[in-house]
């Protein structure tokens, strides 16, 4: 659980400010909008600086995973609505994120941008880490005065791999489970099946045909 500081307005355009406790700032911003109040400002609160995220700058930064995308991409467009600067809010992301990968990156950001970079210089780097199209769309996007429109689409356009990704893995799924089973019956039928015909003959009793099939089990099991 985090402390996060916030600036609002209220129905009667009446500005107030305090703290609120969540466990992320999207989160918080849930909860004084469930109030009614219209977010002007929303940051976590920092003890010492920016360093406090734990992080080793010295980590590579691996490309995101789709999970990571989403995290990324969901606290970048309500920080953004918030009409926080850019370097607030990669130092947001980056002290409040679950994810090692996204604070990392974010990290990084927040050092190059306060050495003066310009967003699009901070994150030349580090194409890979978002992909190059959607890190091409938040460069056009910041420099037309349209980020806000840009970091909709993409969290529409990760939706949607989201769902293709869903829909793929439950196609696969019964065909793969099919399969399996078919090569379980078949092994059964090798292992116990034919020999438990084989002893039919033979007067063999209940449970020797049972100590087949259970060793038959074991057999598949370990196959």
């Amino acid at each position: 659980m985090a402390r996060f500081f916030y600036r609002v307005k209220n129905k009667q355009n009446k500005i107030s400010q305090g703290y609120i406790n969540a466990s992320s700032i999207s989160e918080a911003a849930l909860k004084l909008e469930k109030q009614g109040y219209n977010i002007l400002e929303i940051k976590e609160e920092f003890k010492n600086s920016f360093n406090n995220t734990g992080i080793n700058l010295s980590d590579s930064i691996l490309p995101f995973s789709l999970q990571e995308k989403k995290e990324f991409f969901n606290s970048f467009y309500f920080l953004y609505k918030s009409a926080l600067p850019v370097l607030d809010i990669f130092r947001s992301i980056a002290n409040s994120s679950t994810k090692k990968q996204v604070k990392l990156f974010s990290s990084y950001i927040v050092k190059k941008i306060e050495k003066g970079k310009s967003l699009k210089e901070a994150m030349a780097n580090y194409s890979n880490v978002l992909g190059k199209a959607y890190t091409a769309l938040i460069v056009a996007g910041e420099q037309a005065g349209k980020l806000d429109e840009i970091l909709s689409d993409i969290l529409i356009n990760i939706k949607r791999e989201e769902e293709i990704k869903s829909n793929l893995i439950g196609k696969l799924t019964y065909p793969t489970c099919i399969f399996f089973m078919a090569i379980a019956v078949a092994l059964l039928f090798k292992f116990f099946i034919l020999k438990a015909f084989s002893l039919m003959g033979t007067g063999v009793c209940f449970s020797a045909l049972l100590m087949l099939l259970v060793t038959a089990i074991i057999k598949i099991i370990v196959i």
